[in-house]
């Protein structure tokens, strides 16, 4: 803080007395001591020389880098300013305490927000994934998010609708440095879509074509349809649980396809049906007479067009009771387009305020203030460091950083569109200054070592400065 100036001296008149002093100015400063005077009787009056800033050219300081040198003298105020007669000369001589230098380091710094660039598409309905910020600098820890899943009704699928921070966690730092994982990824298979397509109760979800007699085995045999093909007229099962531009995964445990005379037709369909089994949607067994029998497992993969019917259809060249289709245990699995979510971490929190004395004695609790963690300690200018903020670290600096050391900068806002605003300690004052710089473009100033930092948490990702020389300030 500016000085207090004490003058001690013995009244050798009653009345009041002129107190006058100067630093680098030409003109004296006065100050009217206008307290008891007792001849003889040795006085001490204290001035505080903040009064005089408009006067005073040099105000002296205890705390800075330089010393300071008072003179003036002590006078009647009965007598002319302007004359020497009465006047007691004295010399006051300010040594500044040292301006020490203090790191000052953001301990904790959590996820303040995490925007959804893109959902992704593709998890089944009842799936959450868990979402995770990783530091690539192996910093931040303990952030812990929740994600709620939106699924449209009536749709099988899901996207991530929210992320809900539940603890921010501690030393994230530049948001260059952070990247969110989503585990597990989007998986398009859901549950099967066709009920009961094991055949275990029927024909009751099954529209069949032609009537049922013929079309299932003796009750308490292992269940399967066996769809005699005698003629050209062929039959059909069917049932309305497709959704046309969607993609189906068809499954059936067995698929047996017998020619004794003629061709046998096998026809799975996926929405319209084309007695041809050329449509995109469908798929074909034939079998001729001589031909090998198809006697195994099938899975196909179908996008249903035109209508919601899943169908089987099976034909014949000719009436012959030999010429058989028969099928076990079908299901249908509806599947999707996977789409990978995008999440982005878009601000780190900040540490909060402290108050640190500054080299003129003052404190200031809102200037303080970083972000994102140990990559941004500073070095601030300080008589007496003050008390801890909440998650910062205030600790001397090595012997080798003086607040008396200067350097000329260079600050770059390399971003590529807004301005921002930096703060840096000034070598003249001590002081905290800000300026503020557009992008792309650069500004000189002359800083205490180190004593440059980025005013909002924005900036972490544009801010740069190099040394472009020494500067004696």
């Amino acid at each position: 803080m500016p000085a207090i100036l004490t003058v001690g001296y013995t009244p050798n008149y009653i009345g009041n007395h002129r107190i006058c002093f100067r630093t680098t100015g030409l003109t004296y400063c006065c100050y009217n001591d206008d307290s008891v005077s007792v001849i003889g009787v040795p006085k001490f009056v204290s001035i505080d020389l903040d009064d005089f800033t408009l006067c005073l050219q040099d105000i002296p300081i205890e705390i800075g880098c330089a010393s300071s040198v008072v003179e003036g003298y002590v006078q009647p105020i009965c007598i002319e300013q302007s004359s020497d007669v009465n006047r007691v000369a004295f010399t006051a001589t300010f040594p500044s305490a040292p301006c020490d230098a203090y790191n000052i380091e953001c301990q904790e710094s959590g996820i303040d927000e995490i925007t959804i660039n893109n959902p992704g598409y593709g998890w089944p309905v009842g799936v959450v994934p868990t979402v995770t910020v990783i530091d690539s600098l192996g910093q931040g820890t303990g952030f812990t998010g929740e994600l709620t899943m939106s699924c449209l009704p009536g749709d099988n699928f899901c996207s991530i609708g929210e992320v809900t921070i539940t603890n921010t966690g501690q030393d994230y730092n530049n948001l260059n440095n952070l990247t969110v994982e989503v585990s597990p990824l989007p998986d398009c298979i859901s549950n099967e879509l066709l009920i009961d397509g094991n055949f275990v109760n029927g024909f009751i979800d099954w529209n069949v074509i032609p009537p049922v007699d013929g079309w299932l085995l003796t009750p308490g045999m292992v269940p399967y349809y066996n769809i005699p093909v005698y003629s050209s007229t062929g039959g059909t099962l069917e049932q309305n649980v497709l959704t046309p531009g969607r993609t189906y995964l068809i499954n059936f445990e067995k698929v047996t396809v017998e020619s004794r005379s003629g061709t046998v037709r096998f026809i799975v369909s996926a929405g319209l049906f084309s007695s041809t089994g050329t449509a995109s949607n469908q798929y074909m067994i034939t079998k001729n007479f001589g031909d090998p029998d198809f006697d195994g497992p099938l899975s196909i993969t179908l996008t249903c067009f035109g209508s919601n019917v899943f169908s089987i259809y099976a034909d014949s060249s000719t009436a012959d009771p030999l010429n058989t289709a028969r099928l076990t245990a079908v299901s249908v699995v509806e599947l999707c387009e996977v789409i990978d979510p995008d999440l982005q971490v878009t601000e780190v929190g900040n540490c909060g305020t402290f108050t640190l004395p500054d080299c003129d004695g003052t404190a200031n609790p809102t200037t303080y203030q970083l972000w994102g963690g140990s990559q941004y300690a500073i070095n601030v200018c300080a008589g007496l460091p003050g008390p801890e903020g909440f998650k910062y670290t205030i600790t001397p600096n090595p012997v080798d950083v003086s607040c008396c050391d200067c350097r000329k900068y260079d600050i770059i806002n390399t971003g590529l569109t807004d301005a921002f605003d930096y703060n840096y300690v000034d070598c003249v004052d001590q002081t905290i200054k800000t300026v503020t710089i557009q992008a792309q473009e650069t500004q000189q100033v002359c800083a205490v070592v180190s004593g440059i930092w980025p005013v909002d948490p924005i900036n972490n990702q544009y801010f740069e400065y190099v040394v472009s020389g020494i500067q004696d300030c």
